[in-house]
């Protein structure tokens, strides 16, 4: 495909890819603007065109099945913290349903076509896809593991906002925010269980 500017669809992608990453950029020296007031990011509500406020402390529950941050995953996103995000990432994109082996990211690794469905941006606030995460964490741009939690509490939150409940799109989206916790959850553990390896590597060391 060629577009009337003379670019071929895969430059118009590479365009976009960098324009994402601009913008997420700009997005990360307004926060630290902002950050100097002395007000918690956490506590912000996001605001759209419209004025519309979303409120982060509000239940953005997929099927019953929570996803809140703790005070671990306010701190600095590391080369290695990093990394594990990344993984998540792909291990999320690589799920498969059991039995039938169909990938269930499927539909949720690009935002929807806004030609084809105009309406789901007059809706949804803050559209988002599955490799919009992954570009981001590839980009280093996750300042803290609770943004990252964020950036997927939303995109499952945008999934039941236009699906409704009970819909099979919407159940994936279930069955991938469960994956997403346990991930979630094994990686703290991991984390967790780092300091007392260094310790007794060092005590082997003594001896």
């Amino acid at each position: 495909i060629v577009y009337d500017d003379g670019m071929t669809e895969k430059q118009f992608c590479r365009m976009m890819d960098k324009k994402t990453i601009a913008d997420e950029k700009e997005k990360k020296k307004s926060k630290k603007k902002r950050s100097r007031n002395t007000l918690d990011p956490s506590a912000i509500l996001d605001t759209d065109s419209s004025g519309r406020k979303r409120a982060k402390t509000q239940d953005d529950s997929v099927g019953g099945l929570a996803s809140k941050p703790d005070s671990s995953e306010k701190g600095e996103v590391t080369a290695d913290v990093n990394e594990r995000l990344v993984s998540i990432t792909r291990s999320l994109i690589y799920l498969k349903e059991k039995g039938t082996g169909r990938k269930l990211s499927e539909i949720f690794l690009e935002k929807p076509c806004p030609t084809t469905y105009p309406d789901y941006y007059q809706l949804i606030d803050k559209p988002i896809g599955m490799n919009d995460i992954l570009r981001k964490c590839r980009a280093k741009l996750y300042s803290s593991v609770t943004e990252f939690r964020d950036d997927w509490n939303t995109l499952f939150k945008n999934c039941v906002t236009y699906n409704g409940e009970g819909t099979w799109i919407t159940n994936d989206a279930g069955v991938l925010k469960a994956e997403f916790n346990r991930l979630m959850d094994k990686n703290k553990e991991v984390k967790a269980k780092l300091p007392l390896r260094i310790k007794l590597s060092l005590k082997g060391k003594k001896k």
